[in-house]
């Protein structure tokens, strides 16, 4: 099998296996959804049982009993102020309308200790003041019914304090501090907070709420119609009183008292219910109680943590980008029309789920029937902890299946990666090995018996080594063969020449120009055979070259100014960059002499007559440089690589001395037998060439 097969093979299993467990999940977590939505309407049945059984218990016993008022329990007294304060936001509300729809009136009623309370609020777009002129309540007023059989009421004058009133059996007005008012006025009405004292009600209240009407008499005097509406929760009647109608009131009602608060209540059907919450919201989706919470503390110390964030990032959910509210938030438009739907009944579906990020969450929706939440929505919401409670010994359970069959298979894997690395680093460092700096093969290398790619590799590797060994050898002794092998040849053919010159020397004829053209071309092949001599020769003497310390500076300035003599066409400029006076370095000067003749004589080849080439020398911090620029033609850029390689030469056809490559190719032995290097590139403004050779100082 080949390694590629067996790679995506194996790492096909690691794949695989994680995906099919997260799926497997995932859908289970689906089937968990529906049968826990029946778990949920149970559990608003069981708690509207709660709400039923720990709610209502009359302070009175006997007949004539109403459930119009019910008290619901406070943590503290409330100020009287006006202010709809936080006390109020657990009470249920219960919001009536007159039968001429004038006004609409929301009242909510509360207790703590020995105390009572009330707060109206009303709507009235025609706000009508109490008229000084008659001390009788002839505006908007409201007025309470108590257990002693006497009616207070509650004149609006200015906002602030309010004294009530009640009439005696002979209809005097007598001031009464058994009830305390504060009432103000909103944008839309105005608002009443009303306190008594428990032992005064003896068990019965009652209230009402009149509007004035808006008519005057001719006179602009006293109102005399009285209320054009009135909203109660007992009977009520008018009778006039100094020519003012005044609303009398019938026995007041019972009322109830809430033992446990709607907190408490839902507090205690959410006790030990895992990652729960309920919420009881009104119709227009404020939320009045709340309790409980989503999320859940660790399942279990058996379980680390870990693990468990573990298994949430598995069910995350990449759907939703909103975060999940930490309420069950009712400014959502989303909510509140699921609520208005359910609470309408237009919707039958009390039942769904919305996902979140890294989350899910199930509600469901119950109407509450039982008073004094009829009419309210009870909801409740369960989040995913509950089925991760559930299910993290088996996510524990696979998670440790999955980590110890990884394990194998990673190893498996790694053995086996382990193996064919060590076989291909054996394979690389064997043909660098026997691969030199200057590209000879040296030694016999040893190929790899294995079957499979790797085999095959190796041993055409060897295979191709063994080639270029056989090339390198050939082309090593290939100047001396041509040396030796061309020298006859060559001496028979210019022997010949000049016999036949001497022949005809005393008969001149056109033959002589085809002679002088054998004759010059027998010498240029003399040449070249001397210079493929010579590379050798130059390769050998570099190898025992003899070290010596020296003034590199002094050596460049007068190598440069002996130029001027060789190469009277072109200027040879020395140019000290670092302005030095002098500097000493070990080196062979013979041979950095040699190399400096190869890349001058370079520069001029390629250079346009009386063009200068400039010779420059930089010192740096652990090296130093010389540099040789011409102008001119430029190197081509793909084989630049190439350029200090033996026979190597881009030469053009005209030149009619002889250019083997071969002063760049002495030019680099000498720069790595300093242990430098040797670089070509062209000029920016591409209008010449630079050599540079780097050396070290020691």
């Amino acid at each position: 099998m080949s390694i590629r097969k067996r790679v995506f093979f194996l790492v096909l299993l690691i794949l695989l296996y994680p995906l099919a467990g997260i799926y497997f999940l995932k859908e289970n977590e689906k089937q968990f959804r529906e049968s826990e939505s029946l778990i949920l309407k149970d559990r608003l049945t069981d708690a509207e049982k709660w709400i039923d059984f720990l709610r209502p218990k009359l302070e009175y016993k006997g007949n004539n009993s109403d459930d119009s008022l019910f008290f619901s329990p406070l943590e503290s007294n409330i100020k009287l102020d006006g202010d709809v304060d936080i006390e109020w936001n657990d009470i249920p509300k219960k919001i009536e309308t007159d039968s001429k729809n004038e006004i609409q009136v929301s009242w909510q009623s509360a207790v703590f200790s020995e105390s009572m309370y009330l707060l109206f609020s009303v709507k009235d777009e025609r706000f009508q003041p109490q008229d000084n002129r008659s001390l009788l309540a002839n505006g908007d007023h409201l007025g309470i019914r108590l257990g002693d059989n006497r009616t207070y009421y509650l004149r609006l004058g200015k906002p602030g304090k309010i004294t009530p009133y009640y009439l005696n059996s002979i209809d005097n007005l007598i001031n009464s501090d058994a009830i305390k008012g504060y009432w103000q006025p909103t944008k839309d009405g105005y608002r009443v907070e009303v306190k008594v004292d428990k032992k005064m009600t003896r068990g019965r209240l009652g209230f009402f709420v009149a509007n004035a009407s808006d008519k005057y008499n001719l006179l602009k005097k006293i109102k005399r119609d009285g209320p054009s509406s009135i909203v109660a929760n007992l009977n009520t009647r008018k009778r006039l009183l100094e020519g003012y109608p005044v609303v009398n009131t019938e026995l007041a009602p019972r009322y109830q008292l809430i033992d446990f608060s709607l907190k408490k209540i839902l507090d205690r059907t959410v006790r030990e219910k895992v990652g729960m919450r309920l919420h009881v919201v009104d119709k227009d989706c404020k939320e009045i109680s709340s309790a409980g919470n989503i999320n859940t503390n660790k399942p279990s110390e058996e379980v680390p943590w870990l693990v468990e964030n573990i298994y949430k990032l598995v069910l995350s959910n990449d759907s939703s980008q909103s975060p999940r509210p930490d309420k069950f938030d009712c400014s959502n438009v989303k909510y509140k029309d699921k609520v208005s739907e359910i609470l309408e009944g237009n919707s039958q579906d009390i039942y769904w789920v919305e996902e979140y990020t890294n989350d899910l969450v199930y509600y469901a929706a119950m109407e509450l029937s039982t008073d004094p939440y009829k009419g309210y929505l009870l909801i409740a919401e369960q989040g995913r902890d509950r089925y991760v409670q559930l299910t993290i010994y088996n996510f524990l359970i696979f998670l440790a299946s999955f980590i110890g069959i990884s394990i194998i298979i990673v190893s498996i894997i790694l053995i086996a990666m382990t193996h064919w690395s060590n076989r291909l680093a054996r394979l690389n460092d064997n043909a660098q090995r026997h691969v030199d700096e200057k590209g000879d093969i040296t030694g016999e290398f040893k190929t790899d018996d294995g079957k499979d790619e790797i085999g095959q590799l190796s041993r055409n590797v060897g295979d191709l080594l063994g080639q270029i060994k056989s090339h390198n050898d050939y082309l090593k002794t290939l100047a001396q063969k041509l040396s030796h092998e061309m020298r006859t040849p060559l001496g028979i053919v210019s022997t010949s020449l000049d016999n036949i010159d001497t022949t005809n020397n005393s008969k001149p004829s056109e033959n002589d120009k085809y002679l002088n053209r054998a004759r010059g071309g027998v010498t240029r092949l003399t040449n070249i055979l001397d210079a493929m001599g010579q590379a050798k020769k130059i390769e050998q003497a570099i190898e025992h070259a003899d070290i010596q310390s020296f003034d590199i500076i002094l050596l460049l300035k007068e190598t440069c100014h002996s130029y001027q003599s060789v190469y009277k066409k072109n200027p040879i400029i020395f140019n000290n960059k670092n302005e030095t006076e002098s500097l000493v370095v070990d080196a062979s000067a013979d041979l950095l002499v040699q190399m400096l003749d190869k890349l001058v004589d370079n520069a001029v080849g390629f250079s346009k007559e009386d063009s200068s080439i400039s010779v420059n020398f930089i010192q740096n911090s652990s090296d130093y440089e010389i540099q040789v620029i011409n102008s001119g033609s430029q190197l081509p850029e793909k084989n630049i690589d190439n350029l200090f390689q033996q026979l190597v030469s881009y030469r053009g056809k005209g030149d009619q001395k002889p250019h083997l490559g071969l002063g760049l190719f002495i030019a680099r032995l000498i720069s790595e037998f300093h242990g430098g290097t040797i670089t070509a590139k062209n000029l920016d403004d591409e209008k010449g060439v630079c050599f540079s050779v780097c050396l070290p100082f020691s």
